[in-house]
This record gives structure tokens, C-alpha cells and sequence, in this order.
């Protein structure tokens, strides 16, 4: 979504449905989205495009709203849930107004973190269409999950940049997972360059 109303800078964030509401009318930021999973499970995320059209200057015809993509690096994916365009592979993206399903699957928690990017275009990405995957362990006691609760108030969440990690049975039973996501844009960024002596 863009809390904008007018897809007018970094404003745009991949955000629950629970937030949108109170994002829409300035009661909370948006922030790049992080999703806490656990190792062995299949994750569903359902994206709406509620991104509206860009604005424009004065004079200038109006641009449509742009699709929006939803790709995970590093975890297994069921067919149609790449998030990117490629080859010959059907449209995976989302047309604004519209929702679709992306499926994926945790095998371990080496993966550790893996990175979300709408790669459908070229702008939203760098207007704050990105976030993180965290996997943590599957619990090692029969009969417990593990689960992830807010550092704040308690509640369990398995979404946010801090949460508490709950694994039973873990050498390490308990602890504070935070994460933090960066993007740049400087055409400079990994380009050779022959500064210095």
C-alpha cells in the first residue's frame, strides 16, 4: 500500500491487513515488512495492490497504478509463487486492485533470513516494496511449537523487526531475534570506482 494517496516517494510498504486501516489514516508508520516463520512450515501470504496511480506533473498524462510482485529468496516456492516475471513462466505479479496468493515452503533454519522484493517494477522496490523472511528452529519437545512473541507487550506476533523466540527444547530456549533491513539507491553502489591514492 502507499500512505501517500498519490505513490509520492518511500512511503510504499507491504504491510498486514490488520495495519492498513490505521496506515491509511496516519495513526501508525509503515515499516518494511519482516514475517517470522519456523522450519518445516509452508507460508501463505495473500498481497492486495492497493497501490494507486503515480503522480504525475502537471500536463503530463496519467500513468495506471503499477502491478506489485512478491518474491522470497532462498525458500521453496509452489509454481506461480516466484514473485518475478521471467521466461515463460504465467504473469506472477498483482494488478492493482487485485490479490493473489504466494506460496512457500521453510525447509531448514539454515536458511536463516531471506529477503522479500517486488521486482514487478523498477520503482516501488526502492519506495519501500522490500522486507524479510526469519526462520527459527522447530521446537525440539514433543508436543510444543515454537513461537514468537512481542518484546513489549507479550502478545504473540509472528510479524515485526523484534520479537522473542520461543524454541522448547533448544539448547537455547529463548531468545530476542531483530532485524534490519537496509536499501539503497546510489548509482555509485558496487560500481568500480578509482577514488583514493
Amino acid at each position: 500500500m502507499d500512505r501517500s494517496g498519490g505513490f509520492a516517494g518511500g512511503r510504499t510498504a507491504y504491510v498486514p491487513n490488520t495495519d492498513v486501516a490505521a496506515i491509511q489514516r496516519r495513526a501508525k508508520l509503515p515499516v518494511p515488512l519482516v514475517l517470522h516463520v519456523v522450519a518445516g512450515e509452508c507460508v501463505t501470504v495473500n498481497l492486495t495492490n492497493l497501490l494507486p496511480a503515480p503522480v504525475v506533473p502537471v500536463g503530463t498524462p496519467p500513468l495506471p497504478p503499477p502491478p506489485v510482485g512478491f518474491a522470497v529468496g532462498k525458500l521453496d516456492r509452489d509454481s506461480g509463487s516466484g514473485g518475478v516475471n521471467v521466461g515463460f513462466a504465467l504473469d506472477q505479479n498483482v494488478a492493482p486492485g487485485a490479490t493473489r496468493q504466494y506460496v512457500y515452503h521453510v525447509p531448514t533454519d539454515r536458511i536463516g533470513s531471506a529477503s522479500i522484493a517486488d521486482l514487478a517494477s523498477d520503482t516501488t522496490l526502492k519506495q519501500g516494496l522490500y522486507g524479510a523472511v526469519v526462520v527459527a528452529p522447530a521446537s525440539k519437545a514433543a508436543g510444543q511449537q515454537t513461537t514468537f512473541t512481542d518484546p513489549d507487550s507479550g502478545a504473540e506476533t509472528d510479524i515485526g523487526a523484534q520479537v522473542l523466540v520461543h524454541v522448547p527444547g533448544a539448547a537455547t530456549p529463548h531468545y530476542r531475534d531483530f532485524t534490519v533491513t537496509v536499501t539503497a539507491d546510489d548509482v555509485k553502489l558496487g560500481a568500480p570506482s578509482l577514488d583514493g591514492p
